[in-house]
């Protein structure tokens, strides 16, 4: 394009004609048209807000919510609710820093998305940019292994609920949950995936909400009482942490939404919000109905109960 526009302006120069005046100069407008239309093409937004905050939102609410009480029953509501707060902070300012790295990298090599197949910066290169070969393998090893043991821990939670809804062996249910979605993720590519993985997060929110809401109903909130004990915190921050994480979705967010910025902090601010405030209610109300039993007993039993 800039050879385009060079070659228009030299010919103008040659060109002292009126006539080749208005040759160059459509020549040149031509150029600029061109330029102008592939910086458009090549800025174009892949994703949406919506479609980010629910990958966070899907991530975030998994296994870590049912074991979540349990752990902050000893401590008590008030804080057990104050630890979940900062750890959403540290993990929110961590997760904006990982996306400015990996946007700044999108930026530097010059990566873009496609329609159909998405450039993505992953942790090992952004570990490997900002702390040396030895960072990214370290990441690597670290991403691989949490990867692994989450695969296996769904994939055995799965085949335990399915069989209790369909009275199938959890080995086989558990196998047949993983491949459905891994057929889903490998033929349905990223548009399928995404439209899927909207509807299971507002289905996901919405029998969270219901469980809440009846909890509430049938008296969830009246265990509640006393100040906590705040030497039992330390023990409730790995889950805690566990519960808020995820950042392994920092790459895909960028190229998700194209390097923007500005939509991206938004996703990450939205997407985790939903997260504490439905984890701060649900610890409320399971915190609650231990108060009414045993202290030594499961909130999430007695709630299912």
């Amino acid at each position: 394009m800039i050879a385009c526009s060079s070659y228009a302006f030299a010919h103008l120069r040659r060109e002292g004609s009126s006539n080749s005046w208005k040759v160059s100069a459509t020549k040149r407008e031509k150029c600029l048209v061109e330029l102008k239309e592939e910086t458009v093409k090549v800025s174009k937004k892949e994703g949406t807000i919506a479609g980010a905050v629910a990958l966070i939102i899907g991530t975030t609410i998994g296994s870590g919510i049912l074991a979540l009480p349990q752990k902050t029953a000893p401590a008590g509501l008030l804080p057990s609710s104050i630890s979940l707060t900062i750890c959403w902070a540290f993990l929110l300012i961590e997760a904006l820093l990982l996306v400015e790295i990996n946007v700044g990298l999108l930026r530097k090599k010059q990566k873009r998305a496609t329609e159909n197949e998405l450039e993505v910066i992953s942790i090992r290169t952004m570990a490997q940019e900002t702390l040396g070969e030895w960072g990214g393998t370290l990441a690597t090893v670290t991403y691989v292994f949490l990867g692994y043991t989450s695969l296996i821990a769904y994939s055995s939670k799965s085949g335990e609920i399915l069989y209790h809804l369909i009275n199938i062996p959890e080995s086989i249910s558990g196998f047949f949950f993983t491949a459905l979605f891994t057929i889903l993720i490998s033929v349905g590519g990223t548009r399928a995936t995404d439209q899927v993985n909207q509807w299971l997060t507002t289905s996901m929110i919405g029998l969270l909400l219901a469980i809440e809401v009846l909890a509430v109903v049938f008296g969830g909130w009246s265990g509640l009482g006393g100040s906590g004990d705040w030497g039992k915190v330390p023990a409730t921050l790995p889950v805690m942490i566990f519960c808020l994480v995820y950042h392994d979705l920092a790459p895909v967010l960028c190229a998700y939404l194209g390097g923007d910025l500005t939509r991206i902090r938004a996703s990450v601010l939205l997407g985790s919000v939903v997260p504490l405030l439905a984890l701060l209610v649900w610890n409320a109300i399971a915190i609650g109905l231990s108060g009414q039993a045993d202290q030594g007993a499961d909130p999430v039993e007695l709630l299912m109960g």
